[in-house]
């Protein structure tokens, strides 16, 4: 498809019809692009020259990005050693209130050794850059402080109100993985889950998780029991993995009849030890 340009001087206005934009195409089976999708609070001329600095610090994220595929994604690659002077840099752009979209994803791949620096940031980038949640996902594994990560976390999926599916899919497996032992968790997942702008691909995400905690095996059997064949009930038996063999094969047999595909997926989970 095209490229589409959304403008407005009001950005209440811009972030209403980006959440019905991903709606419609929801509808249709369709999403965006994050690594394509940009947010810009004032149009800029690109300047001529980028600064030394940046340049130098934009080789050291193509060579992250070229070497483990994704920013974060191999836990083993040695990070090139930044000088004082390149962290100084980033740090002065992390202070920067304005700072851009281009510039905060630079921040979250280079500062990863400055994790408790940039956590401050993280909720106004998920507010500003919704393009960037996948780099806040990656960059969660090296915040020490998870409860502070799930504090911003769950302040963002209960006040983000144009929230993109995109953003909460990544922020329930953000919290899947980092914030599972944290005191908010369970909020987190019920606030993704309820989210005003959640989908059946962000629900089904919260589902899947196989947590036999807060409720969440009720909640799965809800869509087990009805025989219905979509993802919200396929993510439940997923989910139901972990459970005891007795009571998610109870549940299976029903969700399995509803369908080859509900079949299958039902024997692949009842095999599980």
């Amino acid at each position: 498809m095209d490229d589409f340009y959304l403008f407005s001087n009001d950005g209440e206005v811009i972030n209403m019809d980006f959440v019905l934009i991903q709606q419609l195409l929801g509808d249709k089976g369709l999403s965006l692009n994050p690594a394509k999708t940009a947010y810009e609070e004032e149009y800029q001329d690109i300047p001529g020259e980028v600064d030394e600095m940046k340049v130098s610090l934009l080789k050291v994220r193509r060579f992250i990005i070229e070497v483990s595929g994704e920013p974060f994604e191999d836990e083993e690659l040695e990070e090139e050693n930044l000088s004082e002077e390149q962290v100084e840099y980033l740090l002065d752009l992390l202070k920067n209130p304005d700072i851009d979209e281009s510039d905060a994803e630079l921040v979250l791949v280079l500062l990863r050794d400055r994790g408790e620096d940039v956590v401050s940031r993280l909720e106004a980038f998920l507010h500003r850059f919704p393009g960037l949640s996948r780099n806040v996902y990656h960059f969660a594994r090296h915040v020490l402080d998870k409860e502070a990560l799930a504090e911003i976390v769950y302040g963002f999926a209960a006040n983000g109100a144009y929230a993109t599916e995109d953003q909460l899919f990544w922020m329930a497996k953000l919290s899947e993985e980092f914030l599972a032992d944290t005191s908010r968790y369970r909020d987190i997942l019920f606030a993704i889950y309820q989210h005003p702008n959640a989908t059946d691909i962000s629900r089904s995400k919260v589902l899947e998780i196989p947590e036999q905690r807060f409720g969440m095996p009720e909640l799965r059997h809800e869509h087990l029991r009805v025989g219905k064949s979509d993802w919200l009930s396929w993510s439940s038996a997923v989910g139901s993995r972990s459970s005891s063999k007795m009571s998610r094969n109870h549940s299976l047999m029903y969700f399995g009849k509803a369908s080859a595909m509900n079949h299958l997926i039902a024997e692949c989970v009842a095999s599980i030890d």
